[in-house]
């Protein structure tokens, strides 16, 4: 069950904020852009490079005609940490 603090954020969420490049950047390391267009809607998920098939095989098993685009950029280290469960 999730609790609201008393400024209305999810208690014990965390925030990272994310700075990144399209182009490959001293200092930033490389993640994957997971995304799913229907429409005007969308629906992505950031990841490291190495788990975008698993997460195509895993929108695929909730509807198999699912079409997953992915694309690699570059981000901050303490965004790139966050997504390796750091900081937490």
């Amino acid at each position: 069950m999730t609790r609201l603090a008393k400024n209305g954020l999810i208690a014990g969420s965390w925030f990272q904020p994310l700075y990144y490049s399209l182009t490959k950047t001293e200092g930033y390391k490389e993640i994957a852009n997971n995304k799913i267009v229907d429409g005007h809607y969308y629906a992505q998920t950031f990841s490291l490079p190495d788990k975008t098939d698993a997460i195509a095989k895993g929108f695929a098993t909730v509807d198999p005609s699912v079409k997953v685009t992915t694309y690699t950029f570059w981000v901050d280290g303490p965004f790139f940490n966050y997504l390796n469960g750091e900081g937490l």
